[in-house]
């Protein structure tokens, strides 16, 4: 599953009247710790590229590095309160689980898989090398 792919998949049952680039903030913002957040390139980089990141047909694939710093400090309980509530103030929780079931992912709760996969993306991105960097 790719960042567009898991962020489209939850946008339309957790926004709240928000733009696309301000609930991936949002998203980012509970999925790691506060102090973390002034110096993540994900939060910080312009408007239009986050956009080219959430766009359903091919969308840019996330930095590596970006992607490290989200997974050095993520902080998944924050991210699973957040989505909690944001379930149950939308009352979206069917709505998740149908997308888990059609997805077939197996699930108890529905926050878990929804935080698991989201970090699993960001731990599977390549951690960069010096050629990468240097590039």
């Amino acid at each position: 599953m790719t960042f567009s792919e898991y962020f489209n998949a939850l946008y339309p049952y957790l926004q709240d009247d928000e733009k696309p680039v301000d609930f991936c903030d949002s998203m980012i913002e509970h999925f790691i710790y506060e102090e973390a957040q002034e110096a993540c390139g994900l939060l910080n980089c312009q408007s239009d590229t986050k956009r080219r990141y959430l766009r359903e047909k091919n969308p840019n694939k996330i930095s590596p590095e970006y992607a490290q710093y989200v997974y050095s400090k993520h902080y998944e309980q924050g991210y699973r309160e957040w989505l909690n509530a944001r379930m149950f103030e939308k009352d979206t929780f069917h709505k998740i689980e149908e997308w888990l079931t059609n997805n077939e992912i197996d699930f108890f709760d529905v926050c878990k898989p929804a935080t698991h996969y989201w970090k699993i993306y960001f731990l599977r991105l390549p951690i960069p090398t010096r050629q990468m960097v240097r590039k």
